[in-house]
């Protein structure tokens, strides 16, 4: 009987500890669905439709850029659920639905544009701020982000256009200087946001993408990093364990 309880309680640690590697499988699913439907939906869109709200988007940041704002949620809003677009970084494999605003809900399932900030659409004298949650056990979002180097290249979806983005400098900052990412005049920048140190979030990452020449060739050829060395060791520490345990386990539990 003892020997049956040790190894329902190993068991047990063995699916607990490999939960969030499955759940994050299980929610890139999810988001990929929501990305299909969404560019799905955006072919049958008419393209003067599209390019009306491209233009408003630009008039939200170029109105924002002179200190008064447009109505926010009805702009990009192709297809009522607040989803604007999609962030793709190669190198870490992400692939996110970009959603209006920086609520839980959103936060909990993509990337959330910072209201406060000009929409990622492109043009000189704009800064967008994507913000995405690092560390939450059902999906790994912007947990990766910090894997990110200068010369490294991300991408953005916004209707039937892609902007493309490489990233030119890297900070850590206090959470209430966040108001200090300001536009700067001349520049096309994406911002992306998320907590620093890993599991402690004290601080915010934030990598900083200027706009660059869209090349889908160059695109295809960056290297994938297809795990981190941090998943690497919470998915090798519970396997090595209950590989010891089926070995061993049955020695150890008659002496």
């Amino acid at each position: 009987m003892k020997s049956w309880i040790n190894r329902i309680l190993i068991l047990s640690g063995f699916i607990l500890c490999m939960f969030p590697f499955f759940s994050s499988i299980f929610q890139n699913i999810n988001q990929s669905k929501v990305i299909s439907t969404y560019f799905k939906e955006i072919e049958d869109f008419d393209p003067n439709e599209i390019a009306k709200q491209i233009q408003k988007a630009r008039a939200y940041n170029e109105s924002f850029y002179n200190g008064y704002r447009m109505d926010y949620e009805s702009i990009l809003n192709f297809t009522s659920n607040g989803m604007m677009g999609q962030i793709e970084i190669p190198k870490i494999q992400l692939s996110l639905p970009i959603y209006h605003g920086v609520n839980e809900d959103v936060l909990s399932i993509g990337a959330g544009h910072l209201p406060s900030s000009s929409f990622p659409v492109g043009g000189t004298s704009t800064r967008s701020i994507l913000t995405g949650h690092t560390g939450l056990a059902s999906a790994k979002l912007f947990t990766r982000l910090d894997e990110l180097e200068k010369g490294d290249l991300f991408y953005i979806y916004v209707g039937k256009e892609v902007l493309a983005y490489k990233v030119k400098d890297i900070q850590v900052i206090e959470p209430e200087q966040l108001d200090q990412l300001e536009i700067i005049e001349g520049f096309d920048i994406v911002s992306l946001v998320t907590c620093t140190p890993y599991g402690i979030n004290t601080h915010r990452l934030v990598i900083n993408g200027y706009r660059t020449d869209y090349q889908k060739k160059q695109k295809e050829n960056i290297k994938k990093k297809w795990i981190s060395n941090r998943e690497t060791i919470f998915v090798l520490i519970p396997a090595v364990l209950l590989l010891f345990y089926i070995r061993y386990g049955k020695h150890y539990e008659n002496i």
